[in-house]
């Protein structure tokens, strides 16, 4: 945890370092992580996180559930644009041409 919080790379290695002794529990999560290691460097090199982007879904999600029963998806569509704060919404009638 330390390594990615530290974005420190080498340490990452280090931990995933499959000649090193981890108790078998450990083993399995680690074999997980080896398995997406490359992915992993490049968030750590990159400073890459998907967060931001499963906070958008959520938002969507959300919305869906609690605008169901919208009669018009322009409606839906001018409520998804003003919950995300988009700058410039269509007028009701650009909107549906």
């Amino acid at each position: 945890m330390s390594a990615v919080r530290l974005r420190d790379e080498g340490r990452l290695l280090n931990v995933l370092n499959p000649e090193q002794a981890y108790p078998e529990e450990m083993e399995k999560h680690l074999a997980s992580l080896r398995d997406n290691q490359e992915s992993i460097e490049n968030a750590l090199k990159y400073n890459y996180s998907n967060g931001p982007l499963k906070g958008t879904n959520n938002k969507l999600k959300v919305l869906k559930r609690v605008a169901y029963g919208f009669r018009s998806f322009v409606n839906f569509r001018l409520r998804i644009r003003l919950m995300f704060s988009v700058q410039k919404v269509p007028s009701h009638k650009a909107a549906r041409h």
